[in-house]
């Protein structure tokens, strides 16, 4: 972890009312990134691209409870009024998030062929010692 630390990642606990090891956004997680992760993304922006200090900056979200509550848009517009935040409709964050398109669905397809592949291969050497029928 100290590995991962020192060059600048960020750990957060996603505790909940439900759950005190929830691996969902909650509120906290979400105040977390945006101070920890999306701010300094944004500074660095502004900094690199000599942009105004005041520019704006423009956040794709999707409609996740947490994300479309009334105390995280709270939170946003009172502490970071220059983010906007755009809500991705319902069942469209595959066609927006372009990680989610190209990246994440051709690792996701490589994993599930690899798993398949290797079922398979069991399911066979179990066939062929006796042990499955």
């Amino acid at each position: 972890m100290l590995d991962a630390i020192a060059p600048g990642f960020h750990f957060a606990v996603a505790t909940s009312e439900t759950s005190l090891r929830s691996h969902y956004s909650t509120l906290k997680t979400m105040k977390e990134w945006i101070k920890e992760i999306l701010i300094p993304y944004i500074e660095h922006i502004i900094k690199e691209d000599n942009l105004d200090p005041d520019q704006n900056a423009i956040l794709y979200i999707d409609c996740y409870p947490i994300h479309a509550g009334k105390p995280f848009k709270s939170f946003i517009y009172h502490d970071h009024p220059n983010i906007i935040v755009i809500f991705v409709p319902w069942n469209c964050i595959g066609i927006f998030q372009l990680a989610d398109v190209s990246l994440q669905h051709l690792i996701k397809h490589s994993l599930k062929q690899s798993l398949y592949e290797y079922l398979a291969n069991t399911h066979c050497e179990q066939m062929a010692t006796g042990i499955c029928v």
